[in-house]
This record gives C-alpha cells, sequence and structure tokens, in this order.
C-alpha cells in the first residue's frame, strides 16, 4: 500500500540553501519510488493559516518512505531544510477504500474488517470488527 510523505513549512532562513535542499531532494525522491503530487507555494487558505509550501510526495509503500528518510543521502542535505524553515513533516499510510461486503448493510475495508455497521463505519471509523 503507498505511503504519503506530507509535509508545510515556511522559509525562514537562507533562501540560497533551501533552494539547494530543493534541488538535491528530487533525485533522492526518484531513487525510492516516490512521486511528487504537490509542491504549492503560497496556496489559498480556505481555513486556517497555511505554511509557505505545501509538499505532498506519494511513495509506492511506507517502507520506502521510511528508507528515503533515513537514507544517508537524504540526511546529508535535510539540514538545508531544517536549519532554514520552520514547519512539519509527516508520513502517512494511505487509506483502505471502503467496500461492501456481500450481505446487505455491512461495510469492509480492503483489509476485510467489518464495522459494525454502515453507521459505525462512517460515524466511527476507529470502530472496526476483525
Amino acid at each position: 500500500m503507498a505511503a504519503y510523505l506530507i509535509s508545510a513549512y515556511t522559509v525562514t532562513g537562507d533562501e540560497d540553501a533551501f533552494a539547494q535542499y530543493r534541488q538535491a531532494g528530487l533525485p533522492i525522491l526518484q531513487r525510492y519510488g516516490a512521486e511528487v503530487l504537490v509542491a504549492e507555494e503560497d496556496a489559498p487558505a480556505r481555513e486556517g493559516k497555511p505554511a509557505q509550501h505545501t509538499v505532498v510526495v506519494r511513495f509506492p509503500s511506507r517502507e520506502a518512505a521510511e528508507a528515503f528518510y533515513e537514507s544517508d543521502a537524504y540526511q546529508r542535505v535535510v539540514h538545508l531544510r531544517t536549519d532554514n524553515s520552520e514547519g512539519w513533516l509527516v508520513i502517512c499510510d494511505e487509506l483502505a477504500p471502503l467496500t461492501t461486503s456481500s450481505q446487505p448493510g455491512d461495510v469492509v475495508d480492503i483489509a476485510g474488517r467489518r464495522a459494525a455497521s454502515r453507521a459505525t463505519a462512517v460515524d466511527n471509523p476507529d470502530r472496526w470488527h476483525t
């Protein structure tokens, strides 16, 4: 299952060093099968106060995303971002889609976990029965 690296940050330091990070990062991402889905600067806010940059990167798996982040190549350049920006970065697993089961009213996720009822699945997706 795919995983996503999601980051939001505002450049607070050396713009040139930060540009070096972006230039160095793309080839490293590509080595781990990553695809940059979003790289937006100054996205218009719908709620709250967004950071200057928003980035969403898709990896083929959580293992690939973690391997990228922990790689020697990335660790050599990550300071160019962290020393010159404020923000956050997370790695998230792709959400397994809900599918209906063969029993009317049941909802199951892709792993076959069955919700107690359709209402449970929609109102409280953390309450899965295995």
